[in-house]
């Protein structure tokens, strides 16, 4: 059997299973190519009216890029979730109704997303009223590319909760997900951010009992909905990176580029610490460079004052590291001493 029909054999007992698209591909699986495209030329002309596209509130998460190695900090506590190879989709409940989402249509009984309408409908009254009008987000299970067991398609895998324009944090989104009895996507890890290494060792798990999973979404819980610093990321597996590889730019991670990185900034701490960091906050203030007061200014505002004194200090007492860093000493010493000032605004 091929693909097409092993997918038919493996799903056709699911209860969503007349709308998965899987099921118009077997039958249409020996119709003529000229007869298949004007079967879907009638279904997108039938289909019309129902196509309601709206504005998805929820974030583009981006793809690792170096740029983002700094989004994490030490004491930063994280959620590291599977990212599963389903639909993105969304419901909205009240006390009587629910309205349901795609990633770019409002939902009907018409374009139901392979179904997902249909699970609402059947789920909403699951929802007790202390979550009306919450965006429940979630995962649309229906067959991609991963391969998982039967048993786990045609479900709602949730993984994110917005409420007026903000994140929850995923301990509430967790509560939810069990209180209304939906399923909840897997997570990895719970704790303080170790290293980018110790993210990477989870891409390829999957929770869901799959041969491999999709990828990752790390989840910064101590900035979420930080309007200055991104506080989700996902890393994708290689196998199912959306970039090809003779471009230049790959939607993955280069773990010895990471490593790398890594030994830098582990250098460049070791000499951009807070002691330093406060010995010329303090030195600023006595000259009058910085007011008595300096923890009334924004982080941004002492960063550009102090960074530039720091940056001289390590050069006179530590030129030897910061040789070994090379030309990235100047960023690192730049989120270090950003991270720095923050600790010393707590204590102030």
């Amino acid at each position: 059997m091929n693909t097409i029909e092993k997918l038919y054999e493996k799903l056709k007992d699911n209860p969503y299973f007349q709308y998965f698209s899987v099921k118009t591909q077997y039958e249409k699986r020996n119709v003529p190519r000229a007869e298949l495209m004007e079967y879907f030329a009638q279904e997108n002309k039938r289909m019309a009216p129902y196509m309601c596209p709206y504005e998805n509130p929820f974030m583009n998460i981006m793809n690792y890029e170096d740029k983002m190695f700094f989004m994490f900090s030490k004491d930063d506590e994280i959620v590291v979730q599977e990212k599963i190879d389903g639909s993105n989709a969304h419901l909205n409940v009240s006390e009587d109704e629910f309205q349901c989402y795609g990633n770019r249509y409002i939902l009907n009984e018409h374009n139901n997303l392979q179904g997902y309408w249909f699970w609402c409908r059947d789920h909403f009254q699951q929802v007790t009223d202390k979550y009306f009008g919450l965006d429940i987000y979630g995962e649309w299970l229906v067959p991609h590319h991963c391969s998982y067991p039967a048993e786990r398609y045609g479900e709602f895998y949730v993984f994110d909760v917005m409420e007026n324009g903000n994140y929850w944090t995923q301990d509430k989104v967790e509560k939810l997900a069990v209180d209304c009895g939906f399923q909840y996507a897997p997570v990895f890890y719970r704790g303080t951010f170790e290293s980018w290494k110790h993210l990477m060792s989870f891409v390829g798990m999957t929770g869901l009992g799959g041969e491999k999973g999709e990828g990752i979404v790390v989840k910064n819980q101590t900035t979420i909905n930080s309007a200055k610093k991104q506080f989700y990321i996902k890393i994708v597996d290689e196998e199912f990176q959306e970039t090809n590889k003779s471009r230049k730019e790959i939607k993955t991670v280069d773990m010895d580029k990471v490593l790398e990185l890594e030994r830098q900034i582990y250098l460049a701490e070791s000499i951009v610490t807070v002691p330093r960091v406060r010995k010329i906050l303090l030195k600023l203030v006595d000259s009058k460079e910085l007011p008595s007061s300096w923890d009334v200014l924004t982080d941004t505002e002492i960063k550009k004052i102090v960074k530039p004194y720091v940056y001289k200090d390590c050069m006179k007492e530590e030129q030897d590291i910061v040789a070994e860093i090379g030309r990235r000493f100047g960023k690192y010493c730049d989120e270090l001493t950003l991270q720095a000032i923050r600790k010393l605004k707590e204590e102030a």
